[in-house]
């Protein structure tokens, strides 16, 4: 086996956007798509409780239910995209979190009048609504979702086991992970997704073997796998699996879950999407949004909502994630971007590649900001065994895909790298704390450039 990597890519990065150079062009300038099909996505902030492993939950606010005001300025930033998307067509509409869920079923059907009322959305448009099991529940809130089109559920559901699921934060019971399922299906929803994390503290093939086993006669439609990134969790959490001495897996065993995951997925009736996405196989050309997000069907999407990112235009924003300043900005009627960077559409398709498992074209990499900096990564990649190349492009070998998130950080351009670097070492810090426990990781990223053998 090719060992030019030592460890995995501590971040894990997917979506690209918010890193690029700075381009001299107002924040509240508004900016037109250059596709005409775009993805809309609606952030919803607000959790019950947050989860110990989400990298979100700084965006994220813990409230018993969602403020109606909340609401009220949403539509006022939907409302002031109206000019920008004149001529463009919705094609998928997200909402995400967060928990929407959470959402009173009069709240979502106030905020899917509004979509509708404001844009053009195509018909047989699909609509991903996310959610936690306990308040999925809601069997008002399902019906509503049901009769206003929403054909795709997704929830976490991370894992089966009972203690692990304490660690991660979950406040949801594997009971209500069965009743919405069975739900659902009651109701007549065609897609039921749900998040799948391995990677986890003290588990190897053996446990993961029976967790898909019980994966299995739970019957999703579709799947996403992640690897738990432990960066990404909150210290209380890291804290906990130090002072239990939880076994981290490395990178070895990983890859090996990873294997068994894909292999899994094969021999019960599920096809790969995205390089750890997998659907049953008459629903794959689903999940639209997420082809957006890495760059297929023009790559642009729109967010609404307080941290919501979005990249159109060759832009990259990110709204402000304070509520208070989201709410100011739009009550002065203007955008409430906090960020934006320049970061070319052609580009960010070159960096997904690895994600999306394709084949990355000559014409593609053409089409790129700098096509002789990116034709030089990629030659690297497959003179170390990452890539193979005919005469129209370059695909994963077997050994690449093991390595898929560290050879996105190896396609990113210059400016992107900077940032991403910046962020990555933030991110990381917090691991100092923890007196080595958590090394095997691959400690602080030094470099992203590829380590020999």
């Amino acid at each position: 086996m090719n060992k030019a990597y030592e460890f995995f890519s501590i971040s894990g990065i997917n979506a690209l956007p918010r890193f690029g150079n700075e381009k001299i062009v107002s924040n509240d300038q508004l900016i037109r798509p250059r596709s005409r099909s775009v993805a809309l996505y609606i952030h919803i902030p607000f959790c019950k409780s947050i989860c110990q492993f989400c990298m979100l939950r700084k965006g994220a606010t813990a409230v018993s239910e969602v403020p109606d005001g909340f609401l009220d300025t949403l539509l006022s930033e939907m409302e002031l995209y109206r000019e920008s998307l004149e001529g463009v067509q919705i094609s998928t509409i997200y909402f995400g979190g967060g928990t929407p869920s959470m959402l009173s079923y009069q709240q979502f059907e106030r905020i899917i009048a509004e979509l509708f009322h404001l844009f053009s959305i195509v018909p047989g448009v699909e609509i991903t609504f996310e959610g936690e099991a306990a308040s999925l529940k809601n069997n008002d809130l399902l019906k509503a979702l049901k009769n206003n089109r929403v054909a795709r559920v997704s929830f976490g559901l991370q894992t089966f086991d009972e203690r692990i699921r304490k660690v991660l934060g979950r406040t949801d019971e594997l009971a209500d992970l069965y009743t919405v399922r069975e739900r659902l299906e009651v109701i007549g929803f065609t897609e039921v997704n749900i998040d799948y994390i391995y990677n986890l503290p003290d588990t190897d093939l053996e446990f993961l073997s029976g967790d898909l086993a019980h994966l299995k006669t739970f019957a999703p439609t579709s799947v996403d796998c992640h690897p738990l990134k432990y960066v990404s969790c909150s210290s209380f959490m890291l804290r906990q699996i130090m002072e239990n001495k939880m076994t981290i897996p490395d990178a070895q065993l990983r890859i090996a879950m990873y294997r068994l995951i894909r292999q899994w997925m094969s021999q019960n009736g599920y096809v790969e999407q995205f390089a750890d996405q997998y659907s049953k196989k008459d629903l794959s050309d689903t999940n639209i949004y997420m082809k957006h997000l890495y760059g297929l069907s023009g790559g642009e999407y729109i967010g609404f909502g307080p941290g919501a990112r979005s990249h159109f235009g060759d832009f990259g924003s990110t709204n402000a994630q304070q509520t208070d300043n989201y709410n100011k900005l739009i009550n002065a009627g203007k955008l409430p971007v906090e960020k934006r960077v320049y970061a070319p559409l052609a580009d960010n398709f070159i960096t997904c590649f690895p994600k999306r498992n394709d084949k990355l074209t000559l014409e593609a990499i053409g089409l790129s900001t700098d096509p002789a900096y990116f034709t030089e990564k990629l030659e690297g990649l497959k003179n170390q065994g990452y890539l193979n190349f005919d005469d129209r492009g370059y695909v994963l070998t077997p050994e690449g895909l093991n390595w898929y998130q560290n050879l996105q950080e190896e396609l990113l351009s210059p400016d992107q790298l900077n940032r991403h670097m910046e962020t990555a070492k933030q991110r990381v810090n917090k691991l100092n704390y923890f007196n080595g426990y958590f090394d095997g990781l691959g400690g602080l990223l030094a470099t992203t450039s590829i380590k020999t053998a």
